[in-house]
């Protein structure tokens, strides 16, 4: 069963979580959209600081959409948060739909 969770926020450029952590599990994403008010860069991060899948270069009001295949975008550890960060403030919203996998 997937899950689904939200972040609206006004500054990034300190991690926010999406995601709180899951013993014994890792977090596999399975679609995202994230729309920014600022030009800058914007990514995924687990609990450790440690990028998770690729950076996103927006414009201001840019957005982004992605649906990741197979097993989805994994966070690297067990029991580690996922979190999104920028390079920018300004207001970021991402909604992403997600499964705990168990390893």
């Amino acid at each position: 069963m997937s899950l689904s969770a939200k972040l609206d926020n006004a500054d990034v450029t300190t991690a926010r979580a999406l995601v709180p952590a899951v013993p014994y599990r890792v977090i596999a994403v399975k679609s995202m959209i994230l729309t920014v008010a600022s030009a800058g860069t914007y990514w995924f991060e687990d609990g450790d600081a440690t990028q998770v899948g690729c950076k996103h270069t927006l414009a201001a009001n840019g957005q982004v959409s992605h649906n990741f295949c197979g097993d989805g975008l994994q966070t690297t550890v067990i029991n580690k948060a996922l979190n999104l960060k920028g390079s920018a403030s300004g207001v970021v919203g991402c909604t992403i739909i997600y499964d705990t996998v168990e390893i």
